[in-house]
């Protein structure tokens, strides 16, 4: 393969006048992409998207040259002034290919939803879309990575329109243009031209139909046969819990075929489970959080920024990230870091107000146990003093970041 700058300054792997699938890409790409080779990536089926829509994607510089040009281009690529398209993946065509997909894997449902169309096309109402959710690709965004602008246009209207300006209605030719490798994404190219220029595209080959291909043309509308580059879509892990003394290994789960993922830890509705549930996974995210956001809130102290302005940001910034989910987690954490030490600004739990109210103060003793353990500390508050255990406080910012 062989290798260039984009225009956004980035490292690209090209192949012209080919449509390379995954399996000959790991023969041609440069072990510098490690992602491509992977070797966990589970079985994904191959649906086939019947795509009608194109879109353009552009930022605020591209509007002025749109506007300055009259027109769609992009900069000079060999000397050719390409008008680059994009396909528009909708939930309409993410909906057509899972039932040619479950079609062709059970022949069977076609006979069932002939004698039965009505209750078949109310299940399919219910049922709920499954390739969508394993579609990372930019032609499933809804909206632009590159801007804030998108046009979409109905294939059919787009061509014709290209074919009466800038083709004199000449018919027009389909060709394999390129495959471009990017990290973590693969892109097929499409050249249309004018049946004129034959000869200046002769090097790239006609773009046809066929089981192997990738891209095709049929019907007014493009056919795109996506593969899975990632293991991403393999959504099901197996996290154990065994407290008993003389523990056996787990039998290993198997899904059609594939042996289920066994990991340490989960995240599960944002909320970080491990195989021991101490919530140690969970409460050094939040921590972590709220040491970042924090440092903004010092910011615009340091500006003069008045106490109720910064109470509301702390409430809508701060507090949300420290108290996500703190009901589940929160009587579980324990100091596992450092003992708590006079002048470390805390946060109250209170079971009986809202988590956004929660009261903060400033430690003046700790109690120690016969262990040297913190156990109970007495805070400081705008209200008075307050004694609490150290599971009914939160460490907020530590004395010496004061």
């Amino acid at each position: 393969m062989d290798e260039r700058k984009n225009r956004r300054r980035r490292t690209e792997n090209f192949v012209k006048g080919q449509h390379l699938k995954l399996t000959d890409l790991k023969e041609r790409a440069p072990r510098l992409n490690q992602y491509i080779f992977k070797e966990n990536i589970p079985a994904y089926p191959r649906p086939e998207f019947h795509v009608s829509y194109l879109r353009h994607d552009t930022n605020q510089d591209g509007i002025r040259g749109i506007r300055k040009d009259m027109g769609f281009c992009a900069p000079n690529q060999e000397n050719l002034d390409l008008v680059w398209w994009s396909l528009a993946v909708g939930p309409q065509e993410i909906d057509s290919a899972e039932r040619r997909l479950l079609e062709e894997t059970y022949p069977a449902r076609r006979e069932e939803q002939a004698q039965e169309q009505e209750q078949a096309q109310e299940q399919a109402q219910e049922q709920k879309s499954f390739l969508g959710k394993f579609a990372t690709s930019p032609a499933f965004l809804k909206s632009s990575r590159f801007g804030s602008y998108r046009f979409t246009f109905p294939l059919q209207e787009l061509l014709e329109a290209y074919r009466e300006q800038f083709c004199r209605g000449s018919e027009l030719v389909l060709r394999v243009y390129e495959t471009v490798l990017y990290k973590q994404e693969v892109m097929y190219s499409v050249l249309v031209h004018s049946d004129v220029n034959n000869e200046l595209f002769k090097q790239y080959p006609l773009l046809t139909d066929g089981p192997d291909a990738v891209c095709a043309y049929k019907d007014g509308h493009f056919i795109w046969r996506s593969e899975a580059m990632c293991e991403t879509h393999s959504k099901t892990n197996e996290l154990v819990v065994d407290y008993q003394r003389n523990r056996r290994p787990p039998v290993l789960v198997v899904i059609q075929g594939e042996e289920v993922k066994r990991v340490d830890s989960y995240k599960y509705l944002g909320v970080q489970i491990n195989k021991k549930l101490d919530w140690t996974y969970n409460t050094e995210a939040p921590f972590r959080q709220g040491q970042s956001r924090l440092f903004f809130l010092r910011r615009l102290r340091l500006f003069s920024v008045c106490n109720r302005l910064l109470q509301i940001f702390y409430q809508s910034v701060v507090a949300s990230a420290l108290f996500f989910a703190v009901v589940c987690w929160g009587g579980g954490i324990k100091a596992w870091r450092r003992n708590f030490t006079p002048g470390d600004i805390v946060i109250i739990m209170d079971d009986s107000a809202p988590r956004n109210s929660w009261l903060t103060g400033k430690i003046v003793e700790t109690i120690p146990d016969k262990k040297g353990l913190v156990r109970h500390v007495r805070i400081k508050t705008k209200t008075g003093f307050l004694n609490r255990p150290i599971n009914k406080v939160c460490l907020l910012l530590e004395a010496e970041d004061l």
